[in-house]
Protein backbone atom coordinates (compact mmCIF):
# COMPACT_ATOMS: atom_id res chain seq x y z
CA UNK A 1 0.00 0.00 0.00
CA UNK A 2 1.23 3.89 -0.83
CA UNK A 3 1.26 5.70 2.00
CA UNK A 4 0.99 9.80 1.51
CA UNK A 5 3.14 10.91 3.63
CA UNK A 6 2.01 13.50 5.86
CA UNK A 7 5.85 14.52 6.79
CA UNK A 8 7.75 13.33 3.64
CA UNK A 9 9.01 16.71 3.69
CA UNK A 10 11.10 16.32 6.86
CA UNK A 11 12.49 13.14 5.85
CA UNK A 12 14.39 14.65 3.11
CA UNK A 13 16.24 17.34 1.56
CA UNK A 14 14.28 20.46 2.95
CA UNK A 15 14.24 19.13 6.97
CA UNK A 16 18.18 18.11 6.44
CA UNK A 17 18.80 21.82 5.03
CA UNK A 18 16.36 23.12 7.89
CA UNK A 19 18.10 21.78 10.52
CA UNK A 20 21.73 22.36 9.06
CA UNK A 21 20.56 25.92 9.29
CA UNK A 22 19.49 25.68 12.54
CA UNK A 23 20.57 23.02 15.37
CA UNK A 24 18.39 24.30 18.10
CA UNK A 25 14.86 22.79 17.27
CA UNK A 26 14.65 19.45 15.47
CA UNK A 27 11.98 17.10 14.28
CA UNK A 28 12.10 13.67 14.54
CA UNK A 29 9.07 11.96 12.66
CA UNK A 30 8.35 8.78 13.73
CA UNK A 31 4.65 8.45 12.27
CA UNK A 32 5.77 7.27 9.21
CA UNK A 33 8.02 4.61 10.13
CA UNK A 34 4.90 3.20 12.23
CA UNK A 35 3.03 3.33 9.63
CA UNK A 36 5.37 1.72 7.12
CA UNK A 37 5.81 -1.41 9.43
CA UNK A 38 2.50 -1.85 10.46
CA UNK A 39 1.28 -1.86 6.85
CA UNK A 40 4.42 -4.02 6.05
CA UNK A 41 4.14 -6.38 8.85
CA UNK A 42 0.03 -6.24 9.76
CA UNK A 43 -0.32 -10.31 9.66
CA UNK A 44 3.24 -11.47 10.62
CA UNK A 45 3.61 -13.57 13.59
CA UNK A 46 3.25 -11.17 16.54
CA UNK A 47 6.43 -12.41 18.02
CA UNK A 48 8.40 -11.16 14.82
CA UNK A 49 6.38 -8.50 14.53
CA UNK A 50 6.99 -6.98 17.71
CA UNK A 51 10.91 -7.52 17.68
CA UNK A 52 10.80 -5.42 14.20
CA UNK A 53 8.74 -2.83 15.97
CA UNK A 54 10.88 -2.95 19.00
CA UNK A 55 14.36 -2.75 17.08
CA UNK A 56 13.50 0.23 14.35
CA UNK A 57 11.30 2.02 16.55
CA UNK A 58 11.32 1.85 20.35
CA UNK A 59 15.08 0.88 21.19
CA UNK A 60 16.64 4.26 19.10
CA UNK A 61 14.15 6.26 21.10
CA UNK A 62 13.71 4.65 24.19
CA UNK A 63 13.94 7.64 26.54
CA UNK A 64 11.01 9.35 24.66
CA UNK A 65 8.63 6.27 24.58
CA UNK A 66 9.17 5.73 28.08
CA UNK A 67 8.71 9.15 28.96
CA UNK A 68 5.30 9.10 26.45
CA UNK A 69 3.85 5.63 26.90
CA UNK A 70 5.91 3.56 29.22
CA UNK A 71 8.04 0.81 29.59
CA UNK A 72 8.93 -1.26 26.20
CA UNK A 73 6.04 -4.17 26.93
CA UNK A 74 3.34 -0.80 26.85
CA UNK A 75 5.11 0.63 23.28
CA UNK A 76 4.47 -2.85 21.68
CA UNK A 77 0.88 -3.62 23.42
CA UNK A 78 -0.12 -0.42 21.57
CA UNK A 79 1.69 -0.87 17.99
CA UNK A 80 -0.02 -4.86 18.25
CA UNK A 81 -3.01 -4.09 19.28
CA UNK A 82 -4.57 -0.46 18.84
CA UNK A 83 -1.89 0.25 16.21
CA UNK A 84 -2.78 -2.66 13.97
CA UNK A 85 -6.93 -2.87 14.91
CA UNK A 86 -6.82 1.13 13.83
CA UNK A 87 -4.57 1.27 10.96
CA UNK A 88 -7.33 1.74 8.35
CA UNK A 89 -7.88 4.85 10.59
CA UNK A 90 -4.14 5.85 10.67
CA UNK A 91 -3.80 5.55 7.00
CA UNK A 92 -6.52 8.10 6.80
CA UNK A 93 -5.21 10.51 9.33
CA UNK A 94 -1.94 10.13 7.77
CA UNK A 95 -3.32 11.18 4.05
CA UNK A 96 -5.69 13.93 6.07
CA UNK A 97 -2.70 16.33 6.92
CA UNK A 98 -0.27 17.95 4.31
CA UNK A 99 2.42 17.31 5.97
CA UNK A 100 4.83 19.76 3.68
CA UNK A 101 2.57 22.92 4.33
CA UNK A 102 2.38 21.60 8.28
CA UNK A 103 6.08 21.98 7.82
CA UNK A 104 6.50 25.40 6.59
CA UNK A 105 3.77 26.52 9.04
CA UNK A 106 5.78 25.64 11.87
CA UNK A 107 8.87 27.09 10.43
CA UNK A 108 6.92 29.94 10.44
CA UNK A 109 5.32 30.11 13.55
CA UNK A 110 8.46 29.51 14.82
CA UNK A 111 10.22 32.85 13.29
CA UNK A 112 7.46 34.41 14.21
CA UNK A 113 7.68 33.50 18.02
CA UNK A 114 11.69 34.34 18.42
CA UNK A 115 11.11 37.79 16.72
CA UNK A 116 8.10 38.37 19.14
CA UNK A 117 10.12 37.08 22.14
CA UNK A 118 13.50 38.13 21.50
CA UNK A 119 14.07 34.22 22.26
CA UNK A 120 15.04 30.95 20.06
CA UNK A 121 12.40 27.92 20.79
CA UNK A 122 14.90 24.99 21.49
CA UNK A 123 14.29 21.44 21.72
CA UNK A 124 12.83 18.64 19.91
CA UNK A 125 9.71 17.55 18.56
CA UNK A 126 8.66 13.88 17.82
CA UNK A 127 5.95 13.20 15.72
CA UNK A 128 3.90 9.90 16.25
CA UNK A 129 0.67 7.59 16.04
CA UNK A 130 0.32 6.38 20.16
CA UNK A 131 -2.51 6.52 22.37
CA UNK A 132 -3.77 10.06 22.23
CA UNK A 133 -3.18 11.24 25.61
CA UNK A 134 -2.57 14.29 24.11
CA UNK A 135 -2.82 16.23 21.32
CA UNK A 136 1.01 18.54 21.81
CA UNK A 137 2.74 18.33 25.01
CA UNK A 138 5.79 18.66 26.63
CA UNK A 139 8.06 15.61 27.65
CA UNK A 140 10.47 18.17 29.94
CA UNK A 141 13.90 19.09 29.11
CA UNK A 142 12.37 20.56 25.89
CA UNK A 143 11.28 17.75 23.97
CA UNK A 144 7.80 18.13 22.54
CA UNK A 145 5.14 15.65 21.06
CA UNK A 146 2.72 15.78 18.52
CA UNK A 147 0.50 12.47 18.69
CA UNK A 148 -1.34 12.55 15.26
CA UNK A 149 -3.83 10.26 16.83
CA UNK A 150 -5.58 12.41 19.19
CA UNK A 151 -8.66 13.45 18.30
CA UNK A 152 -7.63 16.98 17.90
CA UNK A 153 -5.27 16.79 15.74
CA UNK A 154 -8.01 15.32 12.26
CA UNK A 155 -6.72 18.73 10.26
CA UNK A 156 -3.98 20.56 10.13
CA UNK A 157 -5.23 24.08 11.27
CA UNK A 158 -5.59 22.42 14.89
CA UNK A 159 -2.50 21.15 15.12
CA UNK A 160 -1.14 24.62 14.00
CA UNK A 161 -2.94 26.66 16.36
CA UNK A 162 -1.19 25.39 19.45
CA UNK A 163 2.13 25.73 17.75
CA UNK A 164 2.72 29.50 19.82
CA UNK A 165 1.93 27.43 22.95
CA UNK A 166 4.04 24.07 22.72
CA UNK A 167 7.20 26.72 21.48
CA UNK A 168 6.59 28.77 24.64
CA UNK A 169 7.82 25.80 27.04
CA UNK A 170 10.51 25.26 24.62
CA UNK A 171 11.94 29.24 25.34
CA UNK A 172 10.78 28.95 28.99
CA UNK A 173 12.69 25.52 29.58
CA UNK A 174 15.76 26.43 28.19
CA UNK A 175 15.86 30.58 29.72
CA UNK A 176 13.97 30.47 32.51
CA UNK A 177 16.56 28.75 35.40
CA UNK A 178 14.17 29.00 38.52
CA UNK A 179 12.99 25.65 39.26
CA UNK A 180 9.67 25.46 40.45
CA UNK A 181 8.02 21.84 41.38
CA UNK A 182 5.01 23.02 42.88
CA UNK A 183 1.76 23.40 41.30
CA UNK A 184 2.27 26.94 41.05
CA UNK A 185 4.90 26.41 38.74
CA UNK A 186 2.92 24.01 36.33
CA UNK A 187 0.24 26.70 36.78
CA UNK A 188 2.35 29.55 35.82
CA UNK A 189 3.91 27.52 33.17
CA UNK A 190 0.67 26.28 31.25
CA UNK A 191 -1.24 29.88 31.75
CA UNK A 192 1.74 31.85 29.91
CA UNK A 193 1.66 29.46 27.41
CA UNK A 194 -2.13 30.14 26.75
CA UNK A 195 -1.27 33.56 27.22
CA UNK A 196 1.39 33.44 24.49
CA UNK A 197 -0.95 31.66 22.23
CA UNK A 198 -3.55 34.04 21.93
CA UNK A 199 -0.70 37.09 21.81
CA UNK A 200 0.31 35.51 18.49
CA UNK A 201 -3.24 34.25 16.85
CA UNK A 202 -4.78 37.87 18.47
CA UNK A 203 -8.70 37.39 17.37
CA UNK A 204 -8.16 34.28 15.28
CA UNK A 205 -8.89 31.87 18.68
CA UNK A 206 -11.19 32.83 21.28
CA UNK A 207 -9.61 32.43 24.90
CA UNK A 208 -11.92 29.53 24.89
CA UNK A 209 -10.25 27.53 21.89
CA UNK A 210 -6.81 29.10 23.56
CA UNK A 211 -7.36 27.10 26.61
CA UNK A 212 -9.18 24.41 24.76
CA UNK A 213 -12.21 24.59 26.89
CA UNK A 214 -15.53 25.49 25.77
CA UNK A 215 -17.62 28.45 25.74
CA UNK A 216 -19.64 27.41 28.45
CA UNK A 217 -17.08 25.94 31.03
CA UNK A 218 -15.02 29.06 30.14
CA UNK A 219 -18.34 30.76 31.38
CA UNK A 220 -18.04 28.42 34.46
CA UNK A 221 -14.90 29.50 35.48
CA UNK A 222 -15.83 33.00 35.62
CA UNK A 223 -18.81 32.66 37.12
CA UNK A 224 -17.37 30.13 40.21
CA UNK A 225 -13.98 32.24 40.59
CA UNK A 226 -14.05 32.01 44.41
CA UNK A 227 -14.45 28.33 43.96
CA UNK A 228 -11.13 28.34 41.89
CA UNK A 229 -9.57 30.47 43.98
CA UNK A 230 -10.06 28.77 46.65
CA UNK A 231 -9.09 25.64 45.20
CA UNK A 232 -5.91 27.54 44.15
CA UNK A 233 -5.10 28.79 47.78
CA UNK A 234 -5.85 25.26 48.78
CA UNK A 235 -3.15 23.80 46.36
CA UNK A 236 -1.30 26.17 44.74
CA UNK A 237 2.04 25.22 46.74
CA UNK A 238 1.62 21.43 46.89
CA UNK A 239 4.72 19.11 45.41
CA UNK A 240 2.57 15.99 44.94
CA UNK A 241 2.22 14.81 41.82
CA UNK A 242 -1.19 13.49 42.22
CA UNK A 243 -2.26 17.27 43.36
CA UNK A 244 -0.13 18.74 40.34
CA UNK A 245 -2.31 16.33 37.90
CA UNK A 246 -5.75 18.30 39.52
CA UNK A 247 -4.46 21.37 37.94
CA UNK A 248 -2.76 19.84 35.21
CA UNK A 249 -5.20 17.10 33.38
CA UNK A 250 -7.93 17.48 31.75
CA UNK A 251 -9.80 13.87 33.17
CA UNK A 252 -9.61 15.58 36.30
CA UNK A 253 -12.43 18.71 37.03
CA UNK A 254 -13.18 20.17 40.40
CA UNK A 255 -16.59 20.07 39.73
CA UNK A 256 -19.11 18.42 37.06
CA UNK A 257 -19.65 22.28 35.68
CA UNK A 258 -15.65 23.57 35.48
CA UNK A 259 -13.67 21.91 32.94
CA UNK A 260 -10.12 19.86 33.88
CA UNK A 261 -7.19 21.77 33.62
CA UNK A 262 -8.20 24.26 35.41
CA UNK A 263 -4.37 25.49 35.97
CA UNK A 264 -4.89 26.37 32.53
CA UNK A 265 -7.06 29.40 33.29
CA UNK A 266 -5.68 30.04 36.81
CA UNK A 267 -2.47 30.62 35.18
CA UNK A 268 -3.84 32.51 32.26
CA UNK A 269 -5.91 34.92 34.66
CA UNK A 270 -2.29 35.50 37.08
CA UNK A 271 -0.56 36.54 33.76
CA UNK A 272 -3.41 39.05 32.49
CA UNK A 273 -2.92 40.30 36.52
CA UNK A 274 0.68 41.18 36.23
CA UNK A 275 0.68 42.33 32.74
CA UNK A 276 -2.14 44.60 33.65
CA UNK A 277 -0.48 45.87 36.78
CA UNK A 278 3.01 46.15 34.92
CA UNK A 279 2.22 47.02 31.29
CA UNK A 280 1.94 45.81 28.27
CA UNK A 281 5.12 44.43 27.29
CA UNK A 282 5.86 43.02 31.42
CA UNK A 283 4.97 39.50 30.26
CA UNK A 284 8.64 39.39 29.01
CA UNK A 285 9.28 39.38 33.22
CA UNK A 286 7.75 35.56 32.78
CA UNK A 287 10.87 34.23 30.85
CA UNK A 288 13.25 35.52 33.84
CA UNK A 289 10.89 35.43 36.97
CA UNK A 290 10.24 32.59 39.61
CA UNK A 291 6.48 31.48 39.32
CA UNK A 292 5.94 32.41 42.56
CA UNK A 293 7.87 36.04 41.63
CA UNK A 294 5.02 36.36 38.99
CA UNK A 295 1.80 34.74 41.55
CA UNK A 296 2.78 37.69 44.06
CA UNK A 297 3.67 40.61 42.04
CA UNK A 298 0.30 40.03 40.32
CA UNK A 299 -1.81 40.51 43.40
CA UNK A 300 -4.08 37.92 42.13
Amino acid sequence: MKLQSIFLVILSVQIAAAQQQDQSLQIVDLSQMQLRLLNQHRNTDSAIRSKIFSDSIFKPHQKFWEGYIGPEPAFLSWMNREGITYLDFLNKRNQAINGEELLLQFNKVKQEMQKLTGYKPIGKWYIIFCHGATNLGSLGSGEMLIDLSHEDNSTMENIISYFPHELTHQIMSSINKNKDSTALGTIIGEGFAVYMNQLYWGKKYSLAQNLGYTEQELEQCKAQHEIVNRFLKENGYSAKDTTINKFRARYYKINAQLPGAIGYYIGYKIISAYVKKYGEDSWKDVFLKSPEEIYKLSTF
